[in-house]
Parts: C-alpha cells; structure tokens; sequence
C-alpha cells in the first residue's frame, strides 16, 4: 500500500505550483475582500454626509416657517407675501439638497 501512495504523490514541480497558484487565490481573496470594504465606507460616508445636509436643511425649514409664522402675527395682512418667500425658500433648499445628493452619489 505504501507503494500506491507514493506512486501517486506530485513531483516537485506540480507541488510548487499548486502552492503558488493556492497563494495567489489567497491573496487576490483578500484584496477583493479589502476592496469591497473600501467601496463600502466610501458609500457609508456619502450616506452620512446626505442625511448631514438635509438634517440641516430640515433645521433650516423650520426656523424660516417659524419665522414665517412669527411674522404673519406680527403683520396678518403680509400673510400671502410671507408664504409665498417661505415656500420658494423650502423648495430651494429641497433642490440643495437634491443637488448634494447626486454629487455625492458619483
């Protein structure tokens, strides 16, 4: 039986490459592992710097309608006027945010 096994056994030759080939698949495992984790922090890093703006542009949105409100008691009959700036206001910072939305994503 001895005989069978070593009958069997790769040379040399055969044995380095099996090991250089299994080397490399380690290694380009791990780099394709290492880049797919980069990938995956740059996009966490645009997620975070997305809601970053529109947390602020939500904070924004409601000083100005505060402000609105703080004025249309303060002069009723600038009512149309103050809802009017107010809501192009809002819509302007929606498009900001948008804006900074695509221009992260790419």
């Amino acid at each position: 039986m001895n005989n069978e096994l070593e009958m069997f056994r790769p040379s040399g030759g055969l044995q380095r490459r099996v090991q250089r080939e299994l080397q490399n698949l380690t290694v380009e495992t791990g780099l394709a592992t290492r880049r797919m984790d980069a990938k995956a922090e740059v996009e966490a890093a645009r997620v975070s710097a997305v809601a970053a703006v529109g947390q602020r542009a939500l904070q924004e949105v409601a000083m100005v309608t505060k402000l609105e409100r703080d004025l249309a008691e303060t002069v009723p009959a600038a009512v149309a006027r103050l809802t009017s700036i107010g809501d192009m206001t809002q819509i302007a910072m929606g498009s900001l945010v948008m804006n900074a939305a695509r221009r992260m994503s790419s």
